[in-house]
Formats: structure tokens, sequence, C-alpha cells
């Protein structure tokens, strides 16, 4: 559906080029919700004005619904942009006109008759939770009200894909689930392809199927969003993941560990369950298999992309070759293990 291919972005600040993005190659499924993450100045953004072509990248190519967009004329490059929908963080709604006026704004554009206009409309308005509030202006809605305006408005023309540049960063917490709950019955409603651009990994692990993980203009990291969690293969996304994980160690217990074996006590190991394997009662079956004994020192269960998913830090007693054969146990039941340390 979105095929960006060797895709690289500079900026000129005076005699200074500034590069926003390299040689960024990502593949987009159609109908999908795909997630691009990244911490500020990681060039999220640039990258989805580059989508669109509202920045042109430097190299590389665009390629939308089979068309290649960085070879179009600027004719057909505005036609095309028809099918690209955009909503942003802030809105972008004209305070001179109603919620009906501001989403009929890009049918006007193109000369949409009223008649024809208010057809469209008047479901999309429904489905948008706005049903009585056309008359409405902007300075009269909540910002949740103005984001499914904003949201509204970029379906107005019937689009493909929806981009959404930090759609939520300016909303509290219940509303940006409200705004996420209706972008996934968009997303099912109109079979669109939606790429939401944002910083949360929150949001990320909410309603993405699929993410890109951006680090200083490079794409560092791509998949399905449950392997971003569970196995992680790069520090950035370790660090993005633990973000929204509650399994940090105490500085008591970080401050003594060592690597090294000898003289310790426990071992202080990171277990991650997925799926299944988060209802199996391994902590037990250690204990009676190995004689193995086993303090929690942290955990968390979480659902990313409708599976199970948990972390548990714990610290494991007994002698070596039974904690090394309770760890094998744990490895052939799904379970990935990671040692953190000795104390």
């Amino acid at each position: 559906m979105i095929s960006i291919k060797n895709v690289s972005k500079a900026y000129q600040q005076g005699k200074q080029s500034l590069p926003a993005l390299h040689d960024i190659n990502i593949t987009i499924p159609e109908g999908e919700i795909f997630g691009i993450i990244g911490r500020s100045g990681a060039g999220k953004s640039t990258l989805v004005r580059c989508i669109n072509l509202l920045e042109r990248p430097d190299q590389g190519r665009i390629i939308v619904n089979h068309t290649d967009l960085t070879q179009l004329n600027a004719k057909a490059l505005r036609l095309a942009r028809r099918q690209i929908g955009k909503i942003f963080q802030h809105f972008n709604l004209l305070e001179s006109r109603n919620v009906f006026d501001n989403i009929a704004l890009p049918l006007e554009l193109v000369g949409t008759t009223r008649k024809a206009i208010v057809q469209t409309l008047t479901p999309l308005i429904e489905l948008v939770g706005l049903h009585n509030k056309e008359r409405y202006y902007p300075h009269q809605l909540s910002g949740g009200q103005k984001q499914r305006v904003a949201i509204a408005r970029a379906l107005a023309a019937k689009p493909k894909v929806l981009l959404c540049d930090e759609a939520t960063s300016a909303l509290d917490p219940e509303t940006t689930q409200n705004i996420l709950n209706l972008l996934q019955d968009i997303n099912r409603h109109f079979k669109l392809t939606i790429v939401l651009v944002t910083h949360e990994m929150e949001v990320l692990k909410a309603i993405c199927q699929r993410a890109a993980v951006l680090d200083h203009g490079q794409c560092v990291e791509q998949g399905p969003v449950l392997d971003l969690f569970t196995n992680p293969r790069q520090e950035v996304t370790r660090r993005l993941t633990q973000s929204t994980l509650n399994v940090s160690l105490p500085e008591s217990i970080t401050s003594q560990l060592r690597q090294d074996a000898a003289g310790s006590k426990a071992l202080i190991v990171k277990l991650t369950f997925v799926g299944e394997s988060t209802k199996r009662p391994v902590i037990s079956d250690i204990h009676d298999r190995f004689q193995v004994t086993t303090s929690i020192l942290q955990a968390d269960l979480q659902t990313i992309s409708d599976a199970p998913f948990g972390v548990t830090i714990c610290q494991l007693g007994g002698t070596q070759k039974a904690i090394e054969q309770a760890l094998a146990y744990l490895q052939q039941q799904q379970i990935n293990t990671q040692v953190l340390g000795y104390v």
C-alpha cells in the first residue's frame, strides 16, 4: 500500500546541511494501523510529511497505491494527495467556520455541490460522534471534539490513507483513548490504512499492528508491535518499550548486581511471557522440579495486539546446577530468560 524506498532528506541551515532522514525503507501493508515511533528529533514528522510530499525527499521513492509520488507533476500530485488525509497535533481548524463548514472545506475546494457535501458529511459527522455539534464553532469545543472535527475533515474526500502526526499528544489520557478507539473504528469501517506518528509507546501498544522505530533519522527496527516489545533488537527500542512497563529494579538491588557468579547467593533474571506461556505455573514448576526458590521482585502483565504479555524480574536461589536446569526448562516453555546479574 505504502512503500518508502531509500528515502533521505536534509535541511539547509546557511551553508550547513542538517540530515533529517537517511536511507529509510519501510513497507506499510494496506488496511493496517502502522506506527512510526521515536523520541523527539528522530525524524518522525519529516518522514510523514514525505509520505504526501509536503516535504520532497532529496533521494528515494514514495509509492502510494502503486503510484510513485516523486515522479508526478504538480497537477497529478494534487490529485494523488486527495487520496491521503492528514490530521495534526493542534487540529488546524478555522475559527471563523463552524463544525460542518470546517469539515466541508476540502470538498468545497474541489467544487463539490452543496447537496453532495451534505450527503457525504451527514453520516461522517455521525460516525465521529459530532451529531448535534454541526453549528458549533471551534472555541465552543473540547480538545477531543476539535480532533474529531479534524478527523472528519481528513475523511471528507474519502482518502485511502490517513496520516496522523502526533494526533493525540495535546489530549488528556481519557480523551486520547477515545480518539484511538475512533481511529480503530474508522480503520475497520473504511478499510483505511492509517499511519500513526507518535513518541508515546502507550499509543503504539493500544492500536498498531506493526511499527517502525526511528532514531537520529534512521529506521533502526520495524515489525509487529508485539515483537518490538517482547524481543527488541536495538537499545533505543528497549528503552522505549521499558518506559511502559513497571519492572525497573530499585537502586538497592541494582547497586549490588555483578556479572561474576563467584561467591554469589542468588541470580537475578528477567522472564518474558507471551501468549499461552502467561498461563503456565512455571514458578512453582521450577521449585518442584529443581528445588529452586523464587522471589518475585517486579512484575507486570499487559495486553499488546490482543496477546497477553508479561515481564517478571525475580531472584532465583539454589545450587548452580539446579538454577541452570531451571533456566533451560523455562526456555523450553517458550519463556525468554535474561540474566541480569548475581547478588
